[in-house]
């Protein structure tokens, strides 16, 4: 269980943010779907590295003392803090980066103004192209 927490968890984080890095967050749509992906990631962050990882951790510790195995005590306390850690600045950062989306949001409709504004150009460029012609392109 304590490799598939952080395998998986480290799993989740990575898709979640290669993903995040595709989408336009000055779009409504692409910030939508940007908010999810860092909820989604800090919930797995959470939940494995720090709800699941300190009882799981604590068990360990545990039977590795109640069966007198002091090397391994040793060792595997060490482990469990470093990781521990790590987790903590993992987490961290999921926070950092879920509070930085969440308090983004979209005043105006902008991609409907620029969906007008790019079909008003479209439309007055077709019908008055003459009028960006240099004096040469219209003798041709």
């Amino acid at each position: 269980e304590f490799v598939l927490l952080l395998q998986g968890a480290a799993c989740v984080a990575m898709v979640s943010q290669n993903y995040g890095y595709t989408l336009d967050v000055k779009t409504a749509s692409g910030l939508k779907q940007m908010k999810l992906c860092v909820t989604v990631t800090l919930l797995v962050m959470l939940w494995s590295r720090l709800f699941r990882y300190v009882p799981v951790g604590y068990h360990l510790i545990c039977m590795f003392r109640a069966d007198g195995k002091n090397a391994m005590l040793l060792v595997g306390g060490t482990v469990l803090v470093c990781m521990g850690t790590l987790n903590i600045l993992f987490i961290l950062d999921a926070i950092g980066k879920f509070s930085k989306f969440m308090k983004m949001k979209h005043t105006d409709d902008s991609e409907e103004l620029v969906a007008a504004l790019v079909h008003s150009n479209s439309s007055f460029n077709r019908h008055s192209t003459h009028v960006f012609l240099t004096d040469g392109q219209r003798r041709w």
